[in-house]
């Protein structure tokens, strides 16, 4: 978790406008949702590749892989519908912290 926190502040903290503006433009196109849910995919596939290959289970990384993906965009919407106060890395944590009290892990 904390490795995709990291990315995760690196490769968006400094552009929220844009990111901002660019899922205001994707929620107003069916095409760009479908291409959004495709880019998913294919980073949850690449994920999961690269667990399998440090020989995480396969059924065990596509489950990593998923819910990691999952929480990401969770974090982006919170994120992009904040008023910006929030910092990235808090809402994917708070979206963690969400999942792990609904299935009852701590």
């Amino acid at each position: 978790m904390s490795a995709l926190q990291s990315a995760t502040t690196r490769t968006f903290a400094s552009r929220r406008a844009a990111v901002v503006r660019r899922q205001e433009i994707v929620a107003r196109n069916p095409e760009l949702q479908e291409r959004e849910f495709s880019k998913q995919a294919a980073l949850a596939g690449a994920i999961t590749a690269e667990l399998i290959a440090r020989r995480v289970e396969p059924r065990t990384a596509s489950l990593i892989a998923a819910t990691g993906t999952l929480l990401l965009s969770t974090a982006m919407q919170d994120w992009v519908q904040s008023d910006g106060e929030q910092h990235l890395q808090d809402l994917l944590r708070s979206a963690l912290q969400t999942l792990r009290t609904t299935i009852g892990a701590s």
